[in-house]
């Protein structure tokens, strides 16, 4: 993955993803569009639980967005990534992708 002199190679690349780093419940399903750098969740939430999606910013220059339905809650953007709380429980549905 890295070369001689420590140049990244092309799989470096392919292998970087936003990823969920921490759900706050059984997870229902996760995609994710490595071209279009959008993703979505969905899982199991509970009530005050914190879910965080790991985004390298190097696929986020711009900044990353996300937008949660089906529960209450709010999402804050960090440096690195999403952080999502739900104040409720119930089927959340995370969706996130470039600012």
């Amino acid at each position: 993955m890295v070369a001689a002199g420590g140049k990244e190679t092309a799989l470096v690349d392919a292998l970087v993803r936003a990823y969920p780093r921490a759900v706050a419940g059984p997870i229902t399903s996760y995609a994710y569009d490595a071209t279009l750098r959008q993703g979505a969740l969905v899982y199991r939430a509970a009530a005050g639980g914190i879910t965080e999606i790991a985004a390298p910013g190097r696929l986020y220059p711009e900044g990353i967005a996300g937008q949660l339905s089906g529960v209450a809650g709010c999402v804050d953007t960090t440096t690195d990534g999403l952080v999502v709380l739900t104040s409720e429980d119930g089927t959340a549905s995370l969706t996130f992708g470039p600012e």
